[in-house]
Parts: C-alpha cells; structure tokens; sequence
C-alpha cells in the first residue's frame, strides 16, 4: 500500500513539473478619454473615446523552457474601442493587433506571424508621447510611411552586443499586400539610446512604392529625458514625391508621481504646399503602478492642402477638419493596465 500510494504521489507531481517549465500570462488594458476638440472650420465637439495614450486591448502571451536555453514564444493580442465593445478600428479579424510564434536562445529570436514593424518600435520609442495621443508620428505630420503591423511577417532580433541590437522583418506579401523588408540598427547604454531603421514597401497593383529612412535618439538628463527623430519618406508612381519630417520633445518625471511631456513636430513633402506642424503638451499621474489618469492639449498647423487633426492611438480621424484649417482638442482619460 505504501508503495501504491508512493507510486500516485509520483504521477501527480510529474504533470506539475511540466507544466512549471510553461508561463502563460493574461492581460490588458483599457484606455478612454473625453475629447474636446475645436475642429478647425467646422466647430467643435465633445466625445467620449477609447484609446487616448495606448490602445485598449486584450491579451495572452507565454514561453515554453525547452532546454538547453532554448524557449518558445507566443502572443496574441485584440485590439477594442473601450467605449463600445467594438472590434478596434472596425476590422474583422479579431487578433489585429498581435498573433505570432516563435523561438528564443542564444541565437536571439524569430518569431513568425502578425507582428510590430522594427522602424514602428524604434519611431514609439524615440516619441514624447509613445505614438499616442499627442504624438507628431500618430496624426502623420511626421510619417514613417508603413503600418505598425505587419501580417505574414518573419522577424529576427539579434542578442544585445554590448547594448548593440539589429532587428529585421520581411513579409512576402502573399499575393494580397504589398512585400515589405525592414530592419533597425540600435545601441542603448546608460542615458543614451540612439537607432536608424530603413524599409521598403513594394505594393501589387497600383498603389506606389515606398522608402523610408528613420533616425532617433533619446538621452536621459536627470529627471529630464530629451528625445527626437527625422525621417524621409520616398513614394513613387504615379507621382514621385519625398516627405521629410522630424520631432522633438522632452519627458519630465518629478515628484515620484507626476510626468509632463512636451513635444512638436513638423513635416513637408517636396514641391507640395503641405508643410504642418504639431504643438502638444501632457501631464499624467500614476495612481498605482498599473493605474494613470492624463490630461493632453495638442494644436496643428495645417498648411493649403492639409487636414491633419489630433487624435489618440486608436480613436482615428472622427471628426471633419477643413484642409488648410488649424484644430486644437483637449483630452482628459484614464488608463488601467491589468
């Protein structure tokens, strides 16, 4: 009987040392806020809307210890509108956001499926506002050119070298999008992080085919972080045309709590009379650690044939902006991470 109840004692235990080797996680985040929005020539407008600072989301994502400091990783992510229940920006599939697989070791990690462009991370990592509510890279003013996404996509990114990192994605396309190759190049150590990231679209049909070259930088100055980018957009057929932009800003964490952030930006396509520019400031306060309420004003300066408007990371154009006109907004949310 000792020996039998030894026996069971054993074959239970196995499945739990099994599954201890297994780490899946749930997650995500709700993020809404209360526009008000001077719509440049048209009025204005008050709205409740989702996504200011980041996008809501639905999460899960684990790794897999498979020995020899090799793992494997996934994710899935759902993109919604907080406010509606919605689907994130009305589309049909369901794990817009993130839906990838992949393996981690010494090598440094490929992963395959739907998945962040490199030059999209290096521009959210190099912004004052983190591509959100406020950003010059987030209304277009100053524009990379691609998705923040990518489906069908391969990525690699190398181990840090002494705080040296290479990241690359290409996608095939597949018959249905255009084939996309994009890569970064980035160092951090210490205060300083500095990046240059290119890439090349090359669309079926008629719709043009891009370049895009990116540079950005970040140095931490006490309780002062100074960041910035430029960046160069080449598009051609049927019209060649080359947009140059560039941003610059300042994160300030005082007082434990508190964060402001300032920002402006700017960008002009060649012999176009489009030239727009981007004012924002923002102040956010951390409840908790997974809790933040913030307060953004941003202005734009449309030129002759512009129409950009401010706007949050998911919320999109929802509101009409006479081109050439100058809209101011205000947004006021709460954002909870769980």
């Amino acid at each position: 009987m000792k020996l039998k109840y030894l026996s069971l004692a054993v074959l239970s235990v196995v499945p739990m040392a099994s599954f201890a080797q297994s780490n899946v996680t749930l997650y995500g985040l709700l993020d809404e806020y209360v526009e008000y929005a001077q719509s440049g020539g048209v009025g204005s407008r008050t709205a409740l809307q989702s996504g200011g600072q980041s996008g809501s989301r639905l999460g899960v994502k684990g790794t897999e210890d498979l020995g020899g400091g090799l793992k494997a990783l996934f994710q899935l992510e759902h993109g919604l509108f907080a406010d509606t229940g919605a689907n994130d920006g009305g589309n049909t599939s369901f794990w817009r956001r993130q839906a990838w697989v992949g393996l981690a070791g010494g090598f440094g990690t490929v992963a395959l499926g739907r998945q962040y462009s490199p030059s999209f991370n290096l521009a959210d990592t190099v912004d004052a506002f983190g591509t959100g509510y406020g950003s010059a890279f987030n209304v277009g003013v100053t524009d990379f050119g691609l998705a923040s996404r990518f489906n069908n996509a391969v990525t690699y990114t190398s181990p840090s070298l002494s705080g040296l990192s290479l990241s690359l994605l290409g996608g095939a396309g597949e018959g249905a999008t255009g084939r996309v190759v994009d890569g970064t190049l980035t160092y951090g150590a210490g205060p300083l992080f500095i990046g240059a990231g290119y890439s090349m679209v090359k669309q079926f049909g008629a719709t043009p085919e891009m370049k895009n070259a990116i540079v950005g930088a970040s140095f931490q100055l006490g309780i002062f972080k100074l960041l910035g980018a430029y960046d160069r957009l080449e598009k051609e057929a049927p019209v060649n045309t080359t947009r140059k932009s560039w941003t610059v800003g300042t994160v300030v964490d005082f007082a434990a709590l508190n964060q402001v952030s300032l920002s402006y930006g700017e960008g002009e396509t060649d012999n176009r009379s489009d030239k727009a520019k981007i004012y924002s400031v923002g102040y956010s306060y951390s409840l908790s650690k997974r809790t933040n309420v913030y307060a953004i004003y941003s202005h734009i300066d449309n030129a002759a044939i512009t129409a950009f408007q401010p706007q949050g990371a998911s919320s999109g154009n929802l509101y009409p902006v006479l081109t050439g006109s100058d809209p101011s907004s205000v947004a006021l949310g709460i954002r909870h991470r769980f």
